[in-house]
């Protein structure tokens, strides 16, 4: 079997659908037979950075694309795609984003990770929106299978293009729990000034922006602590994004939340070590990342009952209403108030994450080109 993989997002700043390509390529690297290949395509400006940081024994191509092209790579990318088809007579070809070139006789994989691009379209640039518009609707219909995240995104491509459910399999991401060790952990002066202390506060990690919910949960959290009379902040990790001004006037407004913006890797592992518990109480994500990064530090979920969040938490997880003031208020209450509640979570949270490996992932896809092309 050959396989072809897009790897055009593969570059320092490509986020989570960088994390995915590597740790894809990465996990089918070590589960592939004798008999298979893998041909990885990245775009002509990232080959040193490729180089870097993947194994030297995969074959990787370029494509007469750089990753700052997107409008020219989609106008033109037909031509290159329709070559190599012929040229390398691969068997199955993987997009690890949701849109694809169309290919004359090789069957299509795309990757779904959400649909965020038709329920705020307004985050995304005008030329880039109408793009995705146009290709993504194409894209899920010549592609032959289609990998969604979560169930809940499965629900979403199911809903928006009327696909049939036997169409789409549902394989989640995961995290690197090997990189978020004990040795890697930095407790810095920046977090000693702004007064975080171990057990002292509750995390949320996420990106300023509507979706994710923080005015909600501020003005809960500062009744909490005006009844309740607790000795906890409230700590906010991510860059402002899009939309933060009602957000930040809460924040500068409350004695009771510290936002650090972007910090870095160890700073970010001393946060989820020392948390008394993660927050996420954002109701739009296609899978929610740190409910495992939390897990890895046996760190429970109090988070929203929307979107993918209690699927990926499961048992470990305590949910409120997103929307609802109060239902925030009365969970985190309940969590802080009640030990045992949050011991027995934290076994669960320990449990869920079990779940959860990129080596599952890689295994899965692999199953599913065989079958694809076994049709």
């Amino acid at each position: 079997m050959k396989i072809a993989i897009n790897c055009s997002f593969y570059f320092p700043k490509g986020g989570g659908i960088k994390e995915y390509i590597f740790n894809l390529v990465i996990n089918l690297n070590e589960i592939l037979k004798k008999q298979d290949s893998v041909i990885c395509y990245i775009s002509k400006d990232q080959e040193k950075y490729w180089v870097e940081t993947m194994p030297s024994n995969i074959i990787y191509k370029l494509t007469p694309f750089t990753s700052k092209q997107p409008i020219k790579r989609s106008l033109l990318e037909s031509f290159f795609w329709l070559k190599e088809e012929k040229k390398e007579q691969f068997d199955v070809f993987h997009s690890p984003f949701f849109h694809a070139p169309k290919l004359k006789r090789i069957p299509i994989i795309l990757t779904v990770h959400d649909m965020r691009f038709k329920k705020y379209p307004e985050t995304y640039g005008f030329l880039r929106l109408k793009y995705l518009e146009y290709a993504v609707v194409k894209s899920v219909k010549t592609s032959k299978s289609i990998i969604a995240i979560s169930n809940f995104t499965k629900g979403e491509l199911m809903s928006e293009y009327n696909i049939n459910e036997n169409k789409i399999t549902v394989i989640h991401e995961a995290v690197n729990k090997e990189n978020f060790n004990i040795n890697s952990v930095k407790f810095t002066q920046k977090l000693k000034d702004k007064g975080i202390k171990k057990d002292n506060y509750l995390l949320c990690v996420g990106h300023v922006e509507p979706r994710k919910n923080y005015e909600r949960l501020i003005i809960a959290f500062d009744k909490l602590v005006d009844k309740k009379n607790i000795d906890k902040k409230l700590v906010i990790v991510g860059k402002e994004n899009f939309k933060v001004e009602p957000t930040m006037k809460l924040i500068n407004q409350s004695d009771n939340v510290v936002y650090l913006g972007w910090v870095d890797f160890g700073e970010l592992l001393w946060l989820y070590q020392n948390c008394l518990f993660h927050v996420f109480p954002s109701y739009y994500e296609g899978f929610g990342f740190p409910i495992l990064e939390a897990a890895i530090f046996s760190k429970m979920t109090v988070g929203s009952n929307a979107a993918s969040i209690p699927e990926i938490a499961g048992d470990g997880g305590i949910y409120f209403d997103p929307f609802s003031i109060n239902s925030i208020y009365n969970n985190l209450v309940n969590v802080i108030e009640d030990e045992s509640l949050l011991n027995e979570k934290i076994e669960k949270t320990r449990k869920n994450l079990n779940n959860y490996s990129w080596n599952k992932n890689a295994q899965k896809t692999y199953e599913l080109y065989k079958s694809i092309i076994e049709k």
